[in-house]
C-alpha cells in the first residue's frame, strides 16, 4: 500500500468539512527561539475556538530543504498543494520551521564566521528540536 492511499484511509476517519473556512488560518514568523531566524509557520484548519481533538492536537511539522545552507519554509510550502490541503482537510495542523542556515564555503581555516541569522552545523538540527519542544509545550 502506497503513502497516499495508508493516508487517505486514515484521514477518512479524521475531522472533516466544518472545520475549514475558505481561506487557510494561519500565524507567521511565531518565535520559537531567541534568533532572528528561529520562527516558525502555523497553519491551523481549526477556525473556531474550543473546536478540535479533546487530546492535542496532531500537527505534521515541515522542515524545509537546501542542505542546511539555503531555502526557506516560505519557498517550499505550498498551501494550495494536495498533499498540503489533505494534511490540513484531516485534522492536522502544519508547523513550517525556518531555522538559522549555515554559512557556505570553507576555506582554510574552516568555515567562515556565520553572521547574523546564521548558526555553525550541528545547530540547525538543534534548532528543529527547539522548534519541536515549544510546539509540545504550546
Amino acid at each position: 500500500m502506497n503513502l497516499k492511499v495508508a493516508l487517505s484511509k486514515y484521514i477518512s476517519k479524521r475531522i472533516k468539512g466544518n472545520l475549514m473556512n475558505s481561506g487557510i488560518p494561519s500565524q507567521q514568523d511565531i518565535p520559537y527561539g531567541p534568533e532572528i531566524n528561529q520562527v516558525l509557520d502555523w497553519y491551523n484548519p481549526f477556525t473556531q475556538k474550543g473546536i478540535g481533538p479533546k487530546e492535542p492536537w496532531p500537527v505534521v511539522v515541515y522542515v524545509h530543504g537546501g542542505g542546511l545552507v539555503g531555502g526557506s519554509e516560505t519557498e517550499d510550502i505550498d498551501p494550495d498543494s494536495e498533499p498540503f490541503k489533505t494534511f490540513l482537510e484531516g485534522g492536522y495542523a502544519v508547523a513550517a520551521i525556518r531555522y538559522r542556515l549555515a554559512p557556505v564555503g570553507f576555506g582554510p581555516s574552516g568555515p567562515p564566521p556565520p553572521i547574523e541569522g546564521q548558526a555553525i552545523y550541528p545547530d540547525q538540527g538543534k534548532d528543529v528540536g527547539e522548534a519541536i519542544q515549544f510546539l509540545r509545550s504550546s
